[in-house]
């Protein structure tokens, strides 16, 4: 019985939807035939209205705002300092990443070759350390080495070719020791040697302390320091300098942008 009532409804709908459109379809034609035949046999062109008829003129033009220039401006400057603080980075690191790679081989590739387990024991004296020493001078040809020392987790000093040092614990470099024995090296700018009987250096010099495997896949039984002038576009020279300005540069422009978006934002709606 639903299904009959509903079917009912939509016939009837129908109909009327059709009987309607046929309806004002002849209406329609009615008023189409008026304009197409009667009204123009009625009327002259000259009694036309042609200030009607004439075309709307557009609109002015808005003039440009004086504020349109500032996100595009912002974004060039924006871009300009990321460009140049990558170049500082890439180019002022290249000296700094060179010296620690020197580094690392020494630790990775000549002390493993030329320590034995009991020279990391205990600090090395007498004639193992002559033999050592000698060894090291004639394998590190490198004139921009300028010191190779080894340390123990404890922070005690069992080789330097510096014999000063040897047996010596000095509380400064426990941090960087500590560091390497975790398994990567570490490098730093300092001024001096940050050694108390070290003086043979005087002003900045680079310190990388790596780790010390005697053979591949073994834990970490040393870590070397090994001391060289600071290479060039490194420290606090002309590409330190340049990082910082671009970086400023950098930060500046992109919260200038943001906050300049997000006020057009608002005034629009």
């Amino acid at each position: 019985m639903p299904l009959i009532v509903a079917g009912v409804a939509a016939f009837g709908l129908a109909v009327s939807i059709l009987v309607r459109r046929g309806g004002s379809s002849a209406a329609e034609k009615n008023a189409v035939d008026i304009a197409d035949n009667v009204l123009p046999s009625l009327t002259n062109p000259s009694d036309r209205d042609e200030s009607a008829v004439t075309d709307p003129s557009p609109p002015p033009p808005h003039p440009p705002s004086r504020h349109r220039w500032r996100p595009k401006a912002l974004a060039i400057v924006a871009g300009v300092a990321a460009f140049g603080l990558a170049v500082s980075i890439l180019v002022g690191g290249g000296g700094s990443s060179a010296a620690e790679k020197s580094a690392v081989d020494i630790a990775d590739n000549v002390l493993p070759s030329l320590m034995d387990p009991s020279d990391l024991a205990a600090p090395v004296i007498g004639s193992r350390y002559d033999q050592l020493a000698s060894d090291i001078q004639k394998t590190v040809t490198d004139p921009n080495i300028l010191r190779v020392t080894v340390w123990q987790r404890s922070g005690v000093v069992v080789f330097s070719t510096n014999p000063d040092l040897v047996g010596l614990a000095v509380s400064g470099a426990k941090p960087m020791v500590d560091s390497a024995f975790s398994g990567k090296a570490q490098s730093s700018v300092g001024i001096g040697d940050a050694m108390p009987t070290d003086s043979s250096q005087q002003g900045e010099t680079y310190r990388t302390f790596a780790p010390i495997r005697l053979q591949p896949g073994d834990p970490v039984t040393g870590v070397a320091e090994v001391v060289q002038p600071v290479p060039e576009g490194s420290g606090s020279g002309l590409w330190s300098a340049a990082k910082l300005v671009f970086s400023v540069v950098l930060i500046v422009s992109l919260v200038w942008l943001w906050v300049v978006m997000v006020t057009r934002r608002s005034s629009v709606t």
